[in-house]
């Protein structure tokens, strides 16, 4: 497993993980299904925080998604 003391992983760092094999095998999907999905989700909360006048002081969610 990675060293992430220095900041958040990314989704793809993440999925890469060897314990995401049962979590993404629990959803029946593939990884990449998997990956779509949540960047997807991760898009739709940042257009959601930019709609609602989020100005960064905390509102606004992070999401590291590297496309």
């Amino acid at each position: 497993m990675q060293n992430w003391s220095k900041g958040e992983p990314s989704l793809d760092e993440l999925l890469r993980d060897d314990m995401m094999d049962r979590v993404v095998a629990s959803t029946g999907m593939s990884r990449e299904e998997f990956r779509s999905r949540l960047a997807e989700i991760a898009h739709r909360l940042d257009a959601r925080a930019a709609q609602s006048g989020a100005d960064g002081s905390g509102d606004k969610p992070r999401v590291a998604v590297r496309r």
